[in-house]
This record gives structure tokens, sequence and C-alpha cells, in this order.
């Protein structure tokens, strides 16, 4: 027998994992109970003296009691005795109880809901008396209500979890078609729904007192159900058709004694799978060849590049190309990835290693942080953003590299994120600037910086000298702050790399 708890005030006791696991799983499956007892379920916790209902669900296929909802409110003991009842003896109660706030009475089965023996909570069914007779489908459905009921009450139901469970996105109910099996496999009931979903599926004729594999279908989830006493699922595919099979099986005293099995027709939902990948594999596609297009205009732009003797227009070319390879880098990610975003770090790592503008030299970049994935359009203006601003830094931070007696050249490309704010630095420790500098007046790279940072991706940009501590510090910092949403948030910072630039030059 459980004592009721004295708690000085009214709040609602939340058992702990994994008793409340438990009831999350009960949570989960209830809404076919509710279906089968044409009736409200409503799960009541022990709160003060009294009960508080922690969970409420409708029927699909009658009409409810409580048009508001009746979760978070508290009843004494002494007005919901079915309840006080069942969670005192731990046994199942029914009868009618007149409720004040509908003005009637109603029919209510409390069912203790016991956990490795104990009971730790009660559900109850709740519906109008009715004084009609019931049809072969209702008294079926009741029926099959009532073996789940003793499975709760036995601690049965719901199944004790497993390291293989499926979760469902979307939990079976009755609507979608039941078939009822005996202890040996055998169909003893089909609803007018899964004798539609049958035929569709090629199945011919009755299907009463035969195995599902007599019919033509696998028989492959039920022998599982049968046999590890859990619940399993199935697709089973005839043509364009695809019936998706979960089947419960009915304990009692542990051993089973049948099964239900829920038909839900699926074939709409996998064409549309099947549309989607397609879809995928498309876009994909296109990403690869637009990829491949980009490398081709650059190296067309390489063969020109040789064949020009002005060093100002060669040094354009290259630059261009680099722009065109920084396009490219996120076109490559793109038409590797199943979605429209990409990692930020990825892009800027493939950018850093494409670098080879200067000869002669050895730079180090290092690389740290992370930004999350951003959406492809905001990508594609972040790499060329990135491009430029290291590609700045080599042209102009490094006028005497390859003299002795010089510090190693550095880079810093740092990202931060903190919600939708995106931080890009760069850093270098080259000649550097006496004062801040308005990039829109600067030469081309940092005027393309400036009109993608202010007008396409509505940040801010600053550039001016190094910030830090020490004597003789010198470089130039350039900071771009916008705000993109992180797609996929919650990542960690990746441990900081260096990248250096072995050859620096074409």
């Amino acid at each position: 027998m459980n004592e009721l708890p004295e708690a000085p005030n009214a709040q609602v006791v939340v058992p702990e994992d994994p008793q409340e696991d438990h009831l999350r799983r009960l949570v989960t499956m209830w809404g076919v109970l509710s279906d089968l007892s044409f009736g409200d379920l409503l799960l009541y916790v022990p709160a003060g003296r009294g009960y508080m209902v922690r969970s409420q669900v409708r029927p699909a296929t009658g009409q409810t009691l409580y048009k508001s909802d009746r979760v978070g409110s508290w009843a004494a003991g002494a007005d919901r005795p079915h309840v006080e009842r069942a969670w005192r003896s731990g046994a199942i109660e029914g009868g009618d109880l007149f409720v004040e706030e509908l003005g009637v009475s109603v029919t209510v089965q409390a069912i203790p809901v016991r956990w490795r023996n104990r009971v730790v909570a009660v559900m109850t069914s709740e519906q109008a008396p009715t004084h009609r007779q019931p049809g072969e489908l209702e008294r079926t459905y009741q029926a099959i209500f009532e073996r789940f009921v003793s499975m709760i009450a036995a601690g049965e139901f719901p199944y004790a979890p497993g390291p293989e469970d499926r979760v469902l996105s979307e939990p079976p109910r009755v609507g979608d078609g039941i078939l009822l099996l005996d202890g040996d496999g055998r169909v003893v009931f089909a609803s007018p729904n899964a004798v539609s979903a049958l035929n569709r599926a090629g199945v011919e004729g009755s299907v009463m007192n035969t195995h599902l594999a007599e019919a033509g279908l696998d028989q492959l989830a039920t022998r599982l159900a049968f046999r590890t006493r859990r619940p399993t699922s199935e697709e089973v595919a005839a043509g364009s058709v695809v019936i998706d099979l979960e089947v419960l099986p009915l304990l009692e005293r542990q051993a089973v004694n049948g099964a239900v099995v829920f038909l839900r027709d699926v074939s709409e939902i996998r064409q549309l799978d099947l549309l989607l990948l397609s879809k995928d594999a498309t876009i994909r596609e296109i990403h690869h060849r637009v990829k491949n297009n980009l490398q081709t205009i650059s190296s067309l732009l390489r063969l020109q590049g040789r064949r020009i003797a002005h060093p100002e227009a060669d040094r354009a070319v290259n630059e261009s190309v680099q722009r065109i390879q920084a396009i490219a880098v996120v076109y490559e990610l793109l038409s590797r990835e199943h979605r429209d975003d990409v990692e930020l770090r990825e892009i800027v790592a493939a950018i850093v290693r494409t670098m080879d503008q200067v000869t002669g030299a050895h730079v180090l970049i290092r690389l740290s942080g992370t930004a999350g994935r951003v959406p492809s359009d905001a990508a594609t203006a972040l790499a060329i953003v990135v491009n430029e601003l290291i590609q700045n830094a080599l042209d102009h931070a490094f006028p005497h590299l390859g003299e002795d007696d010089l510090p190693q050249p550095m880079v810093w490309v740092t990202l931060d994120r903190e919600a939708s704010s995106l931080r890009v630095e760069v850093v270098d420790n080259g000649i550097g600037v006496p004062e801040a500098l308005d990039p829109a007046g600067g030469g081309l790279g940092l005027t393309i910086v400036s009109s993608l940072v202010t007008e396409e991706l509505a940040g801010t940009i600053e550039i001016g000298p190094r910030q830090g501590e020490g004597a003789g510090l010198s470089g130039t910092r350039a900071q771009v702050e916008v705000e993109v949403a992180d797609v996929a948030p919650g990542g960690k910072n990746d441990p900081t790399q260096e990248l250096p630039i072995l050859r620096l030059g074409g």
C-alpha cells in the first residue's frame, strides 16, 4: 500500500529518473490508448494531500469531456476517490463520479501506474456514461485497451527502454488501422482502415485467422516482437505502396499472448522523401559543376597571366584568380553537404591553404576559434571578405620579407561567435598603419570588403593599428562583425591551428 506524501503545499511531486522516464514514455504512447478507450486520459501524481493532473490526452475516436486543459489542476483525494483508492491499494478501480464543474456524472477507471513494483502515478480513463450497445469495433478496441490497462497496472507498459529503440516521429493512432494477433501470431481482428491499407498493398481476400506471411507480408517485425517482448517496426513495400507496421506485443506475466499491429500508409511520405533526395542530389551536382566552372575560369586566368609582361596587370589577374578560388571553396563544400549551409572555419582554412601570391618568404598563419555553420549566401560573401583581408596583409604588411634579423612574419585569423553575432579578426605583425583606415577609401580589395560587409552582410568593419601590450608592437588589425544566424549552434571552439604558407608565389 502506498502512503500519500505529506507535502506542505500542493506542489507536483516529480519522480526522479528513470522513474521519470517511465512516465514520459507512457505519455508518449498513450494517444493510442485514449483512442482505444474512447475517453479522456489523465495522469495524476501525488501533490500535498491530493493529486495534480500532470498530463492529459483527448481521444480521436470520441468526444472529449474536458474542453479546457486539466493539466496543473489539483483535487483532494476525497474529490477523486477512485484515484485515491487506486494509489493506496495498487489495484484498478472504477465507477461513476459526479464532476461538479461539468454538472454530470462520468465513468471513471483509475489505473495504478506501476514501476519496479511501486505505484508512481495513477492514470484515469474518463468518459460520459452511455446506454447504447457498442458495436464489434468498439468492443474490440475497448478489449484491447483493457489488456494495456492490465499491463500498466503490472508494470509491463510502457515497455522498458532498449538499446535499439526507434524514436517515432509520430506515435501510432487507431485511425491508422489495427490488426489484433493472437498468441500464435494469427489475425483475429482487422479494422476497416487496416483492411483498406492491406488492399492497397496488394493483399486480396480476408486475412482473418491467417499469419501475415500467408497474406504476402513480411513477418519479421511480428516475430521479433513475440521473441523480444518489445515493440518493433518495419516498412513493407508493394510496388509504389509503402505500409509502416508498428507492432506492440501484449504481455501477461511477462509472457506474450498476442500483439497489436498498427498499419500506416506512408506511401506519400516516402515519395516525398525520394523527391527530396533527388532534389538534394541535383542541388549538390549543380554546386559541383559551379565549382568546376569556377576552377576552369581560374585556370584560364592563370594561363592568361603568364602571358602578361606588365607587373601591375599580372598582379591584378592573380588577385582575380584568388577571389574566384575563394568562391569555389564555398561551392566545393556545398557539393559535399546535404544541406544549404557550411562550416565557416572549413572555408577559411581552405582559403589560407591556397594563398600563394608572394614569392620567397615564409609567413605563418594561425587560425583559431570557430563560427559555426552559416547559410550559403552569407558564406560566399564572408569567403571573399576573409580572402581579401588575408591577401591585403600578405601584400602590404611585410615589405622586407627575406631580410635577416626580422621577427617571424605572422598573420592571426580569429573566428568567434556569440548567438547570431559573428566576428572575424585578421591581425598581422607587419609594419602596421599609423591610424584607423577607411576601408572604402582603400584599394580595390578593401573596397570590395567594405561593400560586402556593409551592404550585403549589413555589418561593420574596422581597420587600424594592432592592439596589445608591449613596446615596439607593430602590425595591423582588421575586424569584421556581422549578424548571421548560426544554423547549428552549440559547437565548441576548435583547437588553434598553425597553417604555414611554405610557398608564397606563382
